[in-house]
């Protein structure tokens, strides 16, 4: 005897109930024999179990092809559906959109999990990247920036442990949902930008943000650098707490996902 492979299951309904007659189901030590089987469309069949969506009993209906789901029919005697279908429904993908969207809804909770991980991260300097990144948003909400870029300015450097060498687009795909372009523009290539400051110590080109040269916001992401990022390595500066960004990572990342492309 040898199990039935997944992709067998991974069919229309009508190919796969008329095939899994005769077959032998095994639960444990018990085994029995199939011999009738009945075929349900899902959502599309009023006599299925997901005729009216997902439920709190029938969710587990939504699972991958070859799940099973037993029941206990009129409280006598005990059913065994198995999910099948080559493709989602209509009612799967919003299952899953229902499920995204719950977990996007924590993102903010998330970010500022993250950055208070940046305490403990790259050394060598004297303050660490948790408070370089602090003060970098404190100097921006200082200078009178708006939420966008006071959030910017925090997450600059996020991904900082993970890509040490190209940190700057994983902030600025962070960011792009839910900031104004230039916002993200800025983020995206603050990596070049600083690299005026320190590069030429190292035998490299200080002079890469040249390339930006006459681009739409070449000066704001060189402003952005001189007066927020390169000047928040100071461990005198009376920075605001990470607590005190709370709100605004909130405000920001609680917003429809690209809805400032329709403003």
């Amino acid at each position: 005897m040898t199990d039935l492979p997944a992709e067998f299951y991974d069919r229309p309904v009508l190919e796969v109930a008329p095939e899994l007659l005769n077959k032998v189901l095994v639960a444990g030590e018990r085994s029995g024999r199939i011999l009738e089987v009945e075929a349900y469309g899902g959502e599309d069949d009023p006599g299925s179990h997901a005729w009216r969506g997902p439920t709190p009993r029938t969710e587990i209906m939504y699972g991958p092809s070859g799940h099973w789901y037993v029941y206990l029919s009129y409280g006598v005697h005990w059913c065994a559906n198995v999910v099948v279908s080559a493709e989602g429904t209509a009612a799967d993908y919003a299952l899953l959109d229902r499920h995204e969207r719950i977990y996007a809804a924590s993102l903010p909770d998330r970010i500022m999990a993250r950055l208070g991980e940046l305490e403990d991260s790259l050394g060598g300097y004297q303050i660490s990247r948790l408070q370089h990144s602090l003060q970098t948003a404190t100097r921006a909400r200082r200078d009178g920036a708006d939420v966008d870029w006071v959030v910017a300015a925090l997450v600059h450097d996020i991904g900082d442990d993970l890509a040490p060498y190209n940190h700057s687009p994983i902030a600025a795909e962070i960011l792009r949902p839910y900031v104004r372009a230039e916002v993200t523009w800025t983020i995206e290539q603050h990596g070049v930008f600083q690299s005026y400051y320190y590069a030429h110590y190292l035998g490299n080109d200080r002079d890469g943000r040249d390339a930006f040269v006459g681009h739409e916001w070449y000066q704001q992401c060189a402003d952005f650098c001189e007066r927020w990022d390169q000047a928040a390595f100071d461990p005198a500066y009376n920075t605001d707490s990470l607590d005190s960004f709370a709100d605004d990572v909130r405000t920001v990342f609680s917003r429809t996902a690209w809805s400032h492309l329709d403003r």
